[in-house]
């Protein structure tokens, strides 16, 4: 695994690390959000707190992947077309809610 660079830096990381030609990691804050059950049924929000997370993206793969490192290590992976399409709408709908410049 690579040496943790410097919070916001994208990097390339070889194809001898990640298996991977074209894969690029950011490591950042992510806000986890722990949530309360009963009877089986979420119940309301537990608490939050910031972690260290490690994401990573690749076209080959066709996979955005979150890696938190918290005391409870966990990743969650999307397909980076499914990904994108959301941002592009969250995009648009943030310029469709502003309205438009004048």
């Amino acid at each position: 695994m690579s040496k943790e660079p410097e919070s916001g830096a994208i990097r390339k990381v070889p194809k001898a690390e990640s298996g991977l030609t074209d894969c690029v990691e950011l490591f950042a804050n992510a806000n986890v959000t722990a949530f309360s059950r009963k009877k089986g049924k979420v119940n309301g929000i537990d608490g939050s707190g910031l972690a260290k997370c490690r994401m990573t993206a690749s076209y080959e793969s066709g996979v955005v992947s979150i890696s938190l490192r918290s005391e409870r290590p966990l990743m969650v992976s999307v397909r980076l077309d499914e990904m994108m399409a959301l941002l592009q709408s969250a995009s648009m709908r943030a310029a469709e809610v502003r309205g438009p410049k004048e």
